[in-house]
């Protein structure tokens, strides 16, 4: 736009300028003349004058393009890189997710597996216990002291593991 107005001023001001010399040219008077010698000095300083801003503003627009393009580049490159932390910090937390995934289905298996192992240990107990009883020996009350014992321990293990 600015460039356009300065072609604008410019073609203005060479019209002025041949304007004048036109003037100049058919003027028969010397005063007349010497007048529009003023005349055409002063348009010619303002041609002049034009032309030298019209220059200083495309020095200022070439510089401001300039910077604007380099602040597109700068804002691409900041853009490009924040993608790349962005995909990283997803690649790491599905990571985690996965990892986290795993290590509860181990502690799940584990449950499992420590509830079997209490369950069958109990149940031997109460089986050893049912014995004793019926053979009479005195470490019966030992044993239901264990069978009791296992199954407080499976109740408190069956309850963090519910939770």
């Amino acid at each position: 736009r600015v460039t356009e107005q300065l072609k604008e001023y410019k073609v203005r001001a060479h019209a002025l300028l041949k304007k004048k010399e036109t003037q100049l040219d058919s003027s028969k008077d010397v005063q007349k003349q010497a007048r529009q010698e003023e005349l055409l000095k002063c348009a010619q300083q303002q041609t002049q004058q034009m032309t030298e801003e019209r220059d200083n503003a495309l020095k200022m627009l070439e510089s401001m393009e300039e910077q604007h393009n380099e602040r597109v580049a700068d804002m691409e490159r900041r853009a490009e890189q924040d993608a790349d932390v962005h995909q990283e910090m997803i690649s790491k937390v599905q990571a985690e997710v996965l990892e986290h995934k795993q290590q509860a289905e181990d502690a799940l298996q584990r449950c499992k597996q420590l509830e079997a192992d209490i369950s069958t240990r109990t149940a031997e107990l109460e089986k050893d216990l049912v014995g004793a009883r019926a053979s009479g020996h005195a470490e019966a009350s030992s044993q239901s002291a264990k069978v009791t014992s296992l199954q407080e321990q499976k109740t408190r293990l069956q309850a963090e593991f519910d939770s």
